[in-house]
Order: C-alpha cells, then sequence, then structure tokens
C-alpha cells in the first residue's frame, strides 16, 4: 500500500513521516502539498492511504475527496485532526473518510487504525463515533412521511415532483425538507441529498 501524508504544519507532517519509518505497511511514503497530487503518483488499481488534516488542506474540500475516491476506488482516508465540530466531522465521514483520529493519538492507536483502514474496515474515535452515533438517533424520530421524503430524496426526485407523488403542496415538502435537516443537523439541502444517497433504507 502507498501512503500520502497531507498536512500544511511541517511539524505534523515530518513527525507521522518519523512514525511510519516504524511502520512496515507501506511500500512508500510520500510527503504532500496538496491531495490531488496523489494522482500523479498512483495508477487505478493502486492501494493507497491519505492522511490528512482537512483543517490545514484549505483549498481541499469534501466533495473534492468523493471525486478523488471515484478516480482512485482503492483510497483510503485517514483524517487526523483537532476538528470538534459534528457537522464538519459528519460532512467529512459522509464524503468518504474511512478513520478519523485526533492529533493527540497515540502511536498504538494510528498503527491500529491504518491496520483497520487497509483491510477495508473504518476507524473512528470515541468523540467521533459518539457524534456519528447521535445523529443516528435522530433518524430513529424521523416519522413515516419524513422517512418516505428521504427515499423519494435518494432516488433523485425534486420537490414538485416528490408532491405530485404524496398529493401534498410543495409549500408541506419545504417544511418537512427544513425539519429534516434540522433533525439530521445538516446545514444545507445538498447535505440531505448526500445524506439521502448514502442512507440505507
Amino acid at each position: 500500500m502507498k501512503g500520502f501524508i497531507c498536512d500544511a504544519q511541517y511539524l505534523t507532517q515530518t513527525g507521522l513521516k518519523s512514525l511510519f519509518s516504524h511502520y512496515t505497511g507501506f511500500s512508500d511514503l510520500k510527503l504532500l502539498n496538496h491531495p490531488d497530487l496523489i494522482l500523479e503518483h498512483t495508477i487505478i488499481n493502486d492501494r493507497i492511504m491519505l492522511i490528512f488534516d482537512y483543517a490545514t488542506c484549505v483549498e481541499f474540500s469534501c466533495s473534492e475527496l468523493k471525486k478523488l475516491k471515484q478516480y482512485r476506488n482503492q483510497l483510503c482516508a485517514l483524517a487526523i485532526s483537532d476538528d470538534t465540530q459534528p457537522n464538519s466531522i459528519i460532512d467529512w465521514v459522509n464524503h468518504g473518510v474511512d478513520g478519523f483520529l485526533h492529533k493527540r493519538a497515540d502511536k498504538k492507536e494510528l498503527f491500529n487504525a491504518i491496520d483497520i483502514l487497509s483491510f477495508g474496515g473504518k476507524y473512528y474515535t470515541p468523540m467521533v463515533q459518539e457524534v456519528l452515533n447521535y445523529r443516528e438517533q435522530y433518524v430513529q424520530k424521523l416519522t413515516e412521511r419524513e422517512i418516505q421524503i428521504l427515499d423519494l430524496i435518494k432516488i433523485g426526485k425534486g420537490s414538485k415532483a416528490i408532491a405530485d407523488e404524496l398529493h401534498l403542496s410543495v409549500h408541506t415538502i419545504h417544511s418537512h425538507r427544513k425539519n429534516l435537516i434540522r433533525k439530521l443537523q445538516l446545514n444545507s439541502y445538498s447535505e440531505l441529498i448526500v445524506y439521502a444517497v448514502k442512507r440505507i433504507s
């Protein structure tokens, strides 16, 4: 597996590189200024681990991570960040972050997370897992109508088409959408679409 570290903080980059000199799971390890540079150093079937802090990669968005994973379908993304904002964490997880560590994690936890991710698993710190679980609790509180609307959003229907299918007004559908965004702790309709698409019915 090829490893790539992308963090704008020099000490973090060099510290991680030094730690990984004791890790045998990478065939190659490179420091990058931007995650998109992975495309220059890999081919489509390479197994890749991106280790990055999205807070310091300011020109790299979660939608760009999603695109990068489409170009490199065997890419695992491990975020190592001090971020504690639930909406931000959820957004990155929804767009393809496979693992999330806090910058205070020790070597043992770091290597454990990488081992789990390299075998196709997911690894989130307890704080991140709590954020994800808290969000999922809201799903249990969705009404039957809200779940119906989520399912229709998932298959690409807009408000007018949903209103027609459910024999409701467009205004009522907009109210349900607002309630869904609030209950699921999302920030926008586009995040609701991403959530609906990823949701298992």
